[in-house]
């Protein structure tokens, strides 16, 4: 069911350092920190660490993950996860110099309470390359590179914080049902963006943004580009 995972119930898993470790074949979770309560374990550290086939239950099995947890993941390489590196319930920290392939959802983080960074990673021939949910922290994406993904970042609404979605490289598969990006305020509510200097090329559509069916009263509140310097390019 599980590779390396931590049990709350015996003490403080403060500090734990993953590294240079191989997981497969796993059905739930590859690597994993999780806490009794939000926030009460800090300093999480993995790097360095390759994990493959941990997709026994699409959209919940996770190649590396943190839950109510601090901390880093850098510079791990995951194939074939549903989830490949997913922050969740009041996690944060940065998810750094990754390379994900072959996965539901490379990149992501859930209801993150202090500012999260999602940055220097690359990620390939997968169904969305970042997604965010019901953020109540800044969550920075910024240079990442984002290669024959159905979605590059997707973005859900629900929370009060803004994504910074800046210095992107996506490039799509080219044909019908692909997006670069897509910003919505299903299924939560209000979602609040910020796209610059992203160049997103070879999907079907460039830029979507949507707004849940029935729930027009939610604040849908996307700026694109601004000034000349911070300008997106949309193009194929």
């Amino acid at each position: 069911s599980n590779g390396i995972i931590t049990n709350y119930n015996t003490g403080d898993w403060s500090n734990l350092k993953v590294q240079n470790c191989t997981v497969k074949n796993i059905y739930l979770r590859g690597i994993y920190a999780a806490a009794q309560n939000p926030n009460n374990l800090t300093g999480v550290d993995f790097n360095h660490n390759t994990i493959s086939n941990v997709k026994g239950w699409s959209m919940q099995s996770a190649a590396m993950m943190l839950w109510g947890s601090s901390g880093n993941a850098k510079h791990n390489t995951i194939s074939d996860a549903s989830l490949g590196i997913f922050y969740h319930w009041y996690s944060d920290g940065k998810i750094d110099s990754n390379s994900v392939t072959t996965s539901e959802v490379c990149l992501g983080t859930n209801s993150n309470d202090a500012a999260t960074s999602i940055s220097y990673n690359t990620m390939t021939n997968s169904e969305e390359g970042i997604q965010t949910v019901y953020i109540l922290a800044p969550v920075n994406i910024t240079f990442n590179s984002i290669t024959a993904c159905t979605s590059g970042v997707v973005l859900y609404g629900g929370g009060s914080a803004q994504n910074n979605v800046w210095d992107n490289s996506i490039t799509g598969l080219g044909y019908y049902s692909t997006y670069g990006f897509w910003g919505s305020t299903d299924p939560y509510g209000a979602l609040s963006a910020n796209l610059k200097r992203n160049t997103i090329k070879d999907n079907f559509y460039g830029m979507v943004l949507n707004e849940a069916h029935g729930n027009n009263a939610a604040l849908l509140s996307v700026l694109i580009g601004g000034a000349s310097a911070d300008r997106n390019f949309v193009y194929n």
